[in-house]
């Protein structure tokens, strides 16, 4: 893996937010986005206070660019509620306790952890605070280059919800409470691609 860049050009981040450089001037010089000029002039911005800016404005963050390894795990469970996060990593355990799972509280936290360990099964919760379920499958939708399985788990989901989250790319919507057969059930069908 390449090692990242310590100081990014205008250039760099254009690219990286997909937008024109005078864009990114703009940033700079009204002070949001921090940055520092080189003796010729020309402006640098530290990956720091890069890395800062994408989280606070909620670009996507691509974990590689800011020159963090990926971390492969099979499971990540995505729900705001530690009691039920707890049960459900039990509930997988108890079908193979040698599973990486990683667990996140809320749709922000969610979407780095998803894109710092790519895991190949999500469980996602839908009312979570920061940012919803349905926001962070709309930004996980969007990349094409994701395999990830993901599982709605919702206390209600009416027919129109189902519709939007089977658009987005939801394998499967389950109601709570959740079953642990319910769970093994999924993790049996997705042995294949789970274990390659």
């Amino acid at each position: 893996m390449k090692k990242a860049k310590k100081h990014l050009t205008t250039g760099n981040i254009a690219q990286y937010c997909d937008v024109d450089i005078n864009t990114v001037k703009n940033w700079i010089k009204t002070g949001i986005l921090e940055s520092f000029k080189t003796p010729s002039g020309h402006f640098r911005i530290p990956l720091t206070n890069f890395k800062h800016f994408v989280e606070k404005n909620n670009f996507p963050y691509d974990p590689v660019f800011f020159g963090e390894g990926v971390h492969l795990s099979e499971v990540l469970i995505v729900d705001d509620d530690e009691a039920h996060n707890r049960l459900l990593k039990q509930m997988i355990k108890s079908y193979d306790k040698n599973l990486r799972i990683q667990e996140a509280f809320d749709g922000f936290e969610g979407y780095h952890k998803f894109m710092s360990e790519m895991p190949k099964i999500m469980f996602l919760d839908i009312k979570m605070p920061v940012m919803t379920g349905i926001e962070l499958l709309k930004k996980i939708h969007s990349r094409t280059d994701i395999e990830t399985k993901v599982f709605v788990i919702s206390g209600h989901v009416d027919d129109k919800m189902n519709m939007e989250l089977q658009s987005l790319g939801a394998v499967e919507i389950l109601e709570k409470p959740i079953h642990v057969d319910s769970i093994k059930n999924i993790l049996n069908r997705s042995a294949e691609y789970l274990y390659e």
